[in-house]
Protein backbone atom coordinates (compact mmCIF):
# COMPACT_ATOMS: atom_id res chain seq x y z
CA UNK A 1 0.00 0.00 0.00
CA UNK A 2 1.48 3.29 -0.92
CA UNK A 3 1.83 6.26 1.77
CA UNK A 4 0.07 8.54 -0.60
CA UNK A 5 -3.36 6.90 -0.76
CA UNK A 6 -3.19 7.02 3.75
CA UNK A 7 -1.77 10.38 4.64
CA UNK A 8 -2.70 13.74 3.76
CA UNK A 9 0.25 15.39 1.59
CA UNK A 10 1.04 18.62 3.99
CA UNK A 11 3.60 20.28 1.66
CA UNK A 12 1.12 20.50 -1.38
CA UNK A 13 -0.85 23.61 0.31
CA UNK A 14 0.24 27.02 -0.87
CA UNK A 15 1.07 29.24 2.24
CA UNK A 16 -0.45 32.67 2.16
CA UNK A 17 2.16 35.75 2.57
CA UNK A 18 0.82 37.11 5.80
CA UNK A 19 2.66 40.88 4.51
CA UNK A 20 -0.03 41.86 2.13
CA UNK A 21 -1.98 44.51 3.36
CA UNK A 22 -5.76 44.00 2.44
CA UNK A 23 -8.05 47.10 0.91
CA UNK A 24 -10.41 48.79 3.27
CA UNK A 25 -13.62 47.51 2.13
CA UNK A 26 -15.93 49.55 4.07
CA UNK A 27 -17.86 51.45 1.37
CA UNK A 28 -19.58 53.73 3.01
CA UNK A 29 -18.06 57.39 2.52
CA UNK A 30 -18.07 60.46 5.00
CA UNK A 31 -21.40 62.08 3.62
CA UNK A 32 -23.22 58.74 3.68
CA UNK A 33 -22.17 58.84 7.62
CA UNK A 34 -23.28 62.27 8.09
CA UNK A 35 -26.17 61.96 6.44
CA UNK A 36 -27.33 59.49 9.13
CA UNK A 37 -25.75 61.74 12.07
CA UNK A 38 -28.46 64.29 10.84
CA UNK A 39 -31.39 61.86 10.60
CA UNK A 40 -30.31 60.28 14.16
CA UNK A 41 -29.98 64.02 16.07
CA UNK A 42 -33.67 64.70 13.95
CA UNK A 43 -35.11 61.31 15.45
CA UNK A 44 -33.96 62.45 18.53
CA UNK A 45 -35.93 65.46 19.30
CA UNK A 46 -39.03 64.34 17.69
CA UNK A 47 -38.36 61.54 19.91
CA UNK A 48 -38.52 63.82 22.69
CA UNK A 49 -41.68 65.86 21.73
CA UNK A 50 -44.59 65.12 23.73
CA UNK A 51 -46.75 65.62 20.82
CA UNK A 52 -45.56 62.64 18.80
CA UNK A 53 -46.94 60.56 21.08
CA UNK A 54 -50.62 62.34 21.38
CA UNK A 55 -50.89 61.70 18.03
CA UNK A 56 -49.99 58.27 18.09
CA UNK A 57 -52.02 57.67 20.96
CA UNK A 58 -54.85 59.19 18.56
CA UNK A 59 -54.31 57.25 15.68
CA UNK A 60 -54.04 54.11 18.29
CA UNK A 61 -57.32 55.17 19.55
CA UNK A 62 -59.12 55.26 16.24
CA UNK A 63 -58.88 51.25 16.77
CA UNK A 64 -59.15 50.31 20.01
CA UNK A 65 -61.39 52.96 21.79
CA UNK A 66 -60.55 51.89 25.64
CA UNK A 67 -56.78 52.16 25.99
CA UNK A 68 -53.79 53.91 27.46
CA UNK A 69 -50.92 51.96 26.15
CA UNK A 70 -48.82 55.29 24.70
CA UNK A 71 -49.29 58.11 27.41
CA UNK A 72 -50.81 58.10 30.46
CA UNK A 73 -53.17 60.47 32.43
CA UNK A 74 -50.20 63.15 33.40
CA UNK A 75 -49.41 63.21 29.39
CA UNK A 76 -45.72 61.35 29.62
CA UNK A 77 -45.14 58.52 27.07
CA UNK A 78 -45.22 54.97 28.23
CA UNK A 79 -42.61 52.10 27.34
CA UNK A 80 -44.59 51.02 24.29
CA UNK A 81 -45.44 54.52 23.06
CA UNK A 82 -41.57 54.68 22.66
CA UNK A 83 -40.76 51.72 21.28
CA UNK A 84 -43.94 52.04 18.78
CA UNK A 85 -42.41 55.48 17.92
CA UNK A 86 -38.86 54.30 17.59
CA UNK A 87 -39.46 51.21 15.08
CA UNK A 88 -41.60 54.16 12.75
CA UNK A 89 -38.96 56.74 12.76
CA UNK A 90 -36.41 53.84 12.18
CA UNK A 91 -38.47 52.44 9.47
CA UNK A 92 -38.24 56.01 8.10
CA UNK A 93 -34.97 56.41 8.27
CA UNK A 94 -34.24 52.65 6.67
CA UNK A 95 -36.75 53.66 3.87
CA UNK A 96 -34.64 57.02 3.19
CA UNK A 97 -31.22 56.32 3.12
Amino acid sequence: MNNKDLYYDFNKIEKKNNNIIEENTNKLNYVYRFKIALYCIILFIILSNKNTYKIIDIILKMFRKDTNDIIDDNGNPLILGIGINALIFALIIIFVK
